[in-house]
């Protein structure tokens, strides 16, 4: 295979870089001569390299079938190694003058909505500086084009030809906080204070409430890194953040698109072309946002991305710096398939870090198999407010994993889908869609989102969640391992998992939730899940210290919707306020199972709420006929070091009885290969395993029996830490049972339990981790777990059995060596699966359970009265 080689370079001393390949000096013209060679026929992987430095483009850098590998052969741009070449959406703006105060001016001859100052986006000029104001009147005939203000809310402004509003349109109350519009100001009454908008917002303003700003005068320049653009004069005014302006590199956006990957047709698509080690940036955003004609038909808003796909598929971005967008960094629209977006650090967005959106309603699914991996994506929705870190939108059979997502206005991940009700009954792509197939038209499937690192979400919004998905009435999804934590909802409500109209048959499991709504937010945290839709399962996840939660688990029927089915099984809620379930709309069919759960609030409060004569956790599994939560136990989980959010199991802990499997804490987030991890960050977290260990904060030994230590480090941001010349400590609490030398190695000694303790210190911060180390350890005994002790006659009731060691571990029985019997058959019967059976009204029954681990067999047994009127 023949590899064709160009080199790119913006620097006249770097021309001759390779005498035997042709140097280019723009991008495009690179392109061209692709292009050439590609009609010719591929025969290998074409290589354009880019040295390192400034390209700036007058226009998007468009790449369609014609530019696309073939053949089994890819197209690669990549950074010459060692350099970085940056490739920015616009021109350097020069010829500044002083215009007044520390404010300097330019003419610039074409129009633009952003501008960048050293790779930082400035500011629009605005009022206030920060934060909103709140609307503070509305004619309810005039609710989405016209809003009141109090006095001094709105400066005087001469020349409106620019001037914008920044709205949240909030509703009746101006509480509901989902979308931002940005509409041209029409005219402004400052005698009687009222703005007229230009167009209509989405849904009404609300009096009172709704958060705005203006943006887009000359008057409201009045701090350092905002600028405005006089469209009329064509003169762009700015103040800069560094005084000497002529010595600042000043980019105006020529383009929204740096990027665009866009065949003509879904048979002639844009593929194969892979962006490497590029650094990405200074892209506009649209003039105006949302919103819609007075009295015209809403359409969905002008979204785009500095990187735009549509009719494209096998296009990667790998190791790629995006940031200091006007829109999206990376919009896959409609038809785009099998999309590669791995190794990025992606930030200072406009909007969302990554939105894949197909089509809102179609027969086919169009946008799917996409990989978002190992990113780290924050600070997003700088212009437009509600923006996400990744976000799938009727797009499926994805996997969003190992990212680290952080500061975003709304959510950290999304799963979004069209609500079935709007397309029963109506026509799609020739079919009338009908409700028992309209999950066959709802795309947002078979998407896997799993070992993310989710933090400090929703910082602007409301009724929103650190993961939320919508109108995903489908099947397959999967939030699967992932650490969501640290995040407050300002004002309002909201949740950690949002499970949201009409979301069904999504697998929620061996997830870590953590201290949300501890940083002093003003809102609601309603609830650690909230769940509507049907068929969504819960397993083997933690919730914990979130002591202002409204509830932990709250399941709710929006509009009449189906809200069934649901399963909640092998979780742990730690602190997470007093309340355990919260229902709305309840019903018996609600659940399918809640079992096997364990909760723990330091109070000792458990409160029920939603259910018909249900008050408090005992009255629910006493209640109902005792179908709920009739294994569950209260007890301490006994994490590890809850305090620094450790939440490995201690060996002993109560929820192994239960059921609960460890879970991986250690492969959560960014991976190792993540090129742009900071190492000067401070350690901020261990972990520590062994190879015999897995992912259990325990690990059993025999006498004489060694293992080695691994350790690993994370910094502040979840980056993996390098510890290379770090200063390592192993200490054993106890050398008779278990020691440890100087490079981490254990050697078992003599039965019992030893704590071995990790201490790392580097760059003068120390951190520490342990791991306990169990010896000789031998099955010892059977627990019996019955919900109760007394029958009615026929009355049924489920047996849990679970072993126990010498030393307090838990041993999960295999059924194959697990026996049952009862010593009075004709009282109460016990069936293989240990089902106890009540055969009379009065009496007792000694029921028996047998236990084998390898050769070795215990028992135990359990006494059951039976009695007319059973307690």
């Amino acid at each position: 295979m023949n590899t064709t080689i160009f080199y790119v370079s913006s620097h006249a001393d770097t021309a001759a870089t390779d005498p035997a390949h042709t140097t280019f000096s723009s991008i495009g013209q690179a392109k061209d001569a692709v292009r050439e060679i590609i009609a010719q026929g591929m025969t290998g992987d074409i290589e354009v390299v880019l040295r390192g430095g400034d390209y700036y483009l007058d226009s998007t850098l468009i790449f369609d079938e014609r530019d696309s590998g073939n053949n089994g052969f890819q197209v690669i741009y990549k950074n010459y190694p060692g350099e970085t070449p940056v490739i920015h959406g616009g021109q350097p703006v020069t010829g500044w003058q002083l215009h007044t105060g520390n404010i300097y001016k330019a003419k610039v001859d074409y129009t633009f909505q952003t501008l960048y100052e050293n790779g930082q986006r400035a500011t629009k000029a605005r009022h206030p500086n920060s934060d909103y104001n709140r609307v503070e009147a509305i004619d309810d005939e005039t609710s989405q084009t016209q809003f009141g203000f109090k006095a001094g809310d709105v400066p005087q402004v001469e020349n409106l030809s620019d001037l914008q509003a920044y709205i949240w349109p909030g509703g009746p109350e101006g509480e509901w906080n989902w979308f931002t519009d940005i509409l041209p100001v029409q005219a402004v009454d400052f005698d009687s204070r009222v703005v007229t908008l230009a167009n209509e917002t989405r849904y009404i303003i609300g009096s009172g409430g709704s958060r705005y700003f203006v943006q887009g005068a000359i008057e409201l320049l009045d701090a350092p890194g905002e600028f405005y653009l006089d469209t009329r004069e064509g003169v762009v005014y700015y103040w800069p953040r560094q005084n000497s302006v002529e010595e600042q590199t000043i980019i105006a956006p020529t383009a929204i698109r740096v990027f665009a990957f866009t065949g003509s047709s879904i048979e002639a698509t844009a593929a194969n072309i892979r962006l490497e080690g590029l650094e990405i940036c200074a892209s506009d955003t649209v003039s105006e946002f949302g919103g819609r004609p007075p009295g015209g038909e809403f359409t969905l808003p002008n979204e785009n991305g500095a990187v735009y796909l549509e009719n494209a598929e096998n296009i990667a971005l790998i190791n790629c710096h995006i940031h200091d967008t006007g829109m999206h960094a990376v919009f896959g629209n409609q038809w785009v398939q099998g999309i590669t977006i791995s190794g990025c650090h992606i930030h200072d967005i406009g909007f969302t870090g990554v939105l894949f959106n197909g089509r809102w309603t179609s027969i086919d699914a169009v946008n799917k198999g996409h990989q978002v991996v190992n990113n780290h994506i924050h600070h997003t929705g700088q212009v437009i407010g509600y923006g996400a870190g990744v976000q799938l939108s009727n797009s499926g059979e994805s996997q969003v994993t190992h990212n680290a997502i952080h500061h975003t206005p709304r959510y950290a991940v999304s799963l979004k889908g069209t609500w079935p009700g709007i397309m029963i009954n109506q026509d799609v792509d020739g079919v009338r869609v009908r409700e028992h197939h309209v999950m066959d038209f709802v795309h947002t499937r078979g998407n896997h989102v799993a070992f993310n690192d989710m933090s400090h979400a929703n910082t602007d919004s409301q009724d929103t969640g650190v993961f939320e998905a919508w109108g995903v009435y489908s099947t397959g999804n999967s939030l699967h391992n992932n650490l969501i934590h640290d995040s407050d909802i300002p004002f309002s409500f909201g949740f950690g998992v949002y499970l949201d109209d009409e979301v069904s048959n999504t697998m929620v499991t061996n997830n870590v939730i953590f201290n949300l709504q501890n940083q002093g937010g003003q809102g609601t945290l309603w609830a650690m899940f909230y769940v509507k839709g049907i068929g969504n399962r819960f397993f083997n996840n933690i919730a914990a210290k979130t002591q202002t939660a409204d509830s932990g688990f709250a399941g709710h029927g929006y509009l009449n919707a189906p809200n069934h089915d649901l399963a909640f099984e092998r979780n742990i809620l730690y602190d997470v306020g007093e309340t355990v379930y919260a229902m709305r709309s309840w019903d018996r069919q609600k659940f399918e199972s809640a079992d096997n759960n364990l909760f723990y609030q330091p109070q000792g409060v458990y409160r029920m709420r939603g259910v018909p004569g249900i008050r408090s956790l005992d009255q629910w599994r006493e209640g109902l006929d005792r179908e709920f939560d009739q294994h569950s136990r209260v007890a301490d989980p006994l994490f590890v070091d809850v305090e620094n959010n450790d939440f490995r199991l201690r060996y002993d802990s109560p929820a192994y009885a239960a059921g609960f499997q460890d879970i991986n804490l250690v492969d959560i987030g960014l991976s190792k290969d993540f090129p742009y991890a900071d190492q000067s960050e401070a350690l901020d977290r261990l972990f520590v395993t062994t190879s015999q260990s897995g992912h259990a904060a325990a690990v059993n030994l025999r006498s004489g029996q060694s293992v080695a230590l691994d350790v690993i480090g994370r910094t502040v941001s979840g980056f993996i830490a390098d510890l290379s010349r770090a200063a390592f400590s192993f200490t054993s609490s106890d050398p008779t049972i278990a020691s440890v030398d100087s490079q981490g190695n254990i050697t078992a000694v003599d039965a019992g339990v030893a704590r071995v303790m990790v201490e790392v210190s580097s760059d003068g911060v120390s951190r520490s981790t342990c791991l306990d180390v169990i010896v000789d350890d031998i099955f010892d005994r059977v627990e019996i777990c019955a919900p109760r002790t007394r029958l009615e006659m026929n009355e049924t009731m489920q047996l849990q059995v679970v072993g126990r060691t010498r030393f307090g571990q838990y041993i999960q029985p295999d059924r194959a060596a697990l026996t049952f019997l009862s010593r009075q058959p004709n009282r109460a019967l016990v069936n293989h699966q240990g089902i106890v059976t009540a055969q009379t009204t009065l009496g007792e029954a000694e029921i028996v359970a047998l236990m084998r681990v390898g050769s070795v067999r215990k028992q135990s047994s359990i006494m059951v009265t039976m009695d007319w009127q059973a307690d």
